[in-house]
C-alpha cells in the first residue's frame, strides 16, 4: 500500500512513529512537505504536484499538521483537495471542522446527547454575568473556543477578572467560552484515543501544583489509567457522534459523571505511548489496513 503522510514537521513523535509502524508493516510510506505541493484541477483532472512534478496516486494519506494550519490554512485546502481526489483519509474535514470549535464541538455534543461540561458563548460583555450565573457561578473557566495546549485558558475567580480576560480575548480576536468549573476533579482530566469506534489507549492527566490545567505541554503528568464502562462508552460516544474514526477526547470526571471537555481530530500520541506503552502507531496503520481491506471487498 502506498501512504502519504502529509506534513511540515516528520521529526514529531507521531509522525516520526507512524511512518516506522507503516515501514515495519510492508508499506511503502512518502513524506510530503505541504509547502512543496501544488493542487492541481484542470481538464486533465485532479492531481497534485510535488516540486511541479505530479504524484503517484496513493491508496491512503495521513495528515499530521498541525491545529491551526488544519483549520485555518493551506492543509485543510490540500485536504480537501484530497477528498475531491477520492484519496481516503482516516478523519474527514468535516470532522475535523466539528473540532475546530469548541463551543461548536459542546453543541453538537449536546445535541448527540453526549455530555459535556456546561458552556456559555456571549457576544457582548453585558451579558457576561448573566452567562456566569447560567454555568454556576464563580469560580469558573474561561476558554478561547480554538486554543490548543491550555493557551488561552483561565480560572477566573470573579466578575471583574472575567471582564479583563473576555476583553483580551476581544482584542486579539478569539471568542471565548465560559464553562463550569468542576473543583471536584482537582486538576484531573482522562485522555482517551479512540480508534475505529473503540478505545485504544487511556490515560490520567494531572495539574502541576501550581495550576489547574493538566496539559503535558504545561508540566502536567500522567499515568496509567484503567477507566469505567461508563468513561470508555462517552469517550466512544463522543467520536462516534463527530464522526471521527481517529481521536483524542479529553474527559472530566465529576460528581455528576464524566464530561467531555475538548476533541483533537488529528491527536499527538507522544504521551499515550509513553505512559501507557501501547503502539499507537501500529493500531492506526493497522486500521487504515482493516479500512483498506473492506472497501476491496
Amino acid at each position: 500500500m502506498l501512504i502519504w503522510s502529509l506534513s511540515r514537521n516528520f521529526e514529531l513523535h507521531s509522525t516520526r512513529r507512524i511512518a516506522e509502524a507503516a515501514k515495519a508493516r510492508g508499506h511503502r510510506l512518502v513524506e510530503l512537505d505541504t509547502a512543496r505541493l501544488t493542487a492541481l484541477a484542470t481538464d486533465g483532472g485532479l492531481c497534485l504536484l510535488l516540486d511541479g512534478k505530479p504524484l503517484e496516486p496513493a491508496d491512503f494519506a495521513l495528515f499530521r499538521s498541525g491545529y491551526k494550519r488544519l483549520t485555518f490554512g493551506w492543509d485543510l485546502a490540500l485536504w480537501r483537495h484530497l477528498e475531491a481526489m477520492r484519496v481516503p483519509t482516516l478523519n474527514s474535514t468535516r470532522a475535523v471542522l466539528r473540532c475546530s470549535d469548541k463551543f461548536y464541538t459542546h453543541q453538537l455534543l449536546r445535541a448527540s446527547g453526549v455530555p459535556t461540561v456546561d458552556s456559555a458563548l456571549v457576544s457582548d460583555e453585558s451579558q457576561l454575568m448573566r452567562a456566569a450565573e447560567a454555568v454556576g457561578g464563580f469560580p469558573l473557566v474561561l476558554k478561547w473556543v480554538r486554543g490548543t495546549r491550555g493557551v488561552g485558558t483561565a480560572l477566573v475567580e470573579s466578575i471583574e477578572a472575567l471582564r479583563g480576560q473576555w476583553q483580551l480575548s476581544a482584542v486579539l480576536e478569539q471568542n471565548a467560552l465560559l464553562e463550569r468549573y468542576h473543583a471536584e476533579s482537582k486538576g484531573r482530566d482522562l485522555r482517551f484515543l479512540v480508534l475505529g469506534g473503540r478505545v485504544l489507549a487511556c490515560y490520567e492527566r494531572r495539574a502541576p501544583a501550581d495550576d489547574f490545567r493538566s496539559n503535558l505541554h504545561r508540566g502536567g503528568w500522567g499515568a496509567p489509567n484503567e477507566p469505567t464502562n461508563e468513561e470508555s462508552d462517552t469517550a466512544i460516544s463522543a467520536a462516534t457522534a463527530l464522526e471521527l474514526e481517529f481521536a483524542g477526547v479529553d474527559l472530566l470526571p465529576t460528581d455528576g459523571g464524566p464530561r467531555v471537555l475538548e476533541i483533537n481530530s488529528v491527536p499527538g500520541f507522544r504521551g499515550v505511548e509513553e505512559v501507557t506503552g501501547v503502539d499507537v502507531a501500529g493500531a492506526v496503520i493497522g486500521r487504515i489496513e482493516e479500512l483498506q481491506a473492506s472497501r476491496g471487498s
